[in-house]
């Protein structure tokens, strides 16, 4: 009798070591990319891309007069070295201060991949400038948080 109960309160315990150790994080990790990011080296069109935690996405174009911008909201994933973006709506800000809301479903940087260094984002994707696939490559600065 004294060894079934001590028995039992061995396999207790190791229950609860393994329940323990087992025991899910529900914070989702940060991932590389999670982040803004400025387009280096700086473009006639000033564009920011902003990757955050929970998988959301946005692309941010300010136009050179400062008074419009338009953005490109989405998702993101990530495998690898592999990105994909699905875009979902653009919102436009007009000179007059209105904006515009237009649903979408596009790809952004069709086929990419990236790669990090120095605090440099390096995508590469296709892009068709004259209907046949180029590789393309664009460069994006983190905006480092104070």
């Amino acid at each position: 009798m004294k060894n079934k109960i001590l028995n039992a309160c061995k396999l207790l315990l190791v229950l609860s070591v393994v329940t323990v150790a087992c025991k899910k994080d529900d914070k989702k990790e940060k991932d590389v990319l999670t982040g803004t990011w400025t387009e280096t080296p700086p473009q006639t069109y000033s564009q920011t891309l902003r990757f955050e935690s929970d998988a959301r996405f946005a692309m941010e174009y300010l136009h050179p007069d400062g008074a419009a911008k338009t953005t490109f909201r989405g998702k993101y994933v990530i495998k690898g070295d592999s990105l994909k973006i699905n875009i979902q709506e653009m919102l436009e800000l007009q000179s007059s201060g209105t904006v515009v809301r237009t649903p979408a479903n596009s790809v952004m940087f069709e086929k990419g991949t990236f790669s990090v260094r120095d605090n440099v984002l390096t995508i590469n994707y296709i892009t068709y400038p004259a209907d046949a696939p180029v590789q393309t490559q664009s460069k994006f600065k983190a905006i480092l948080s104070q």
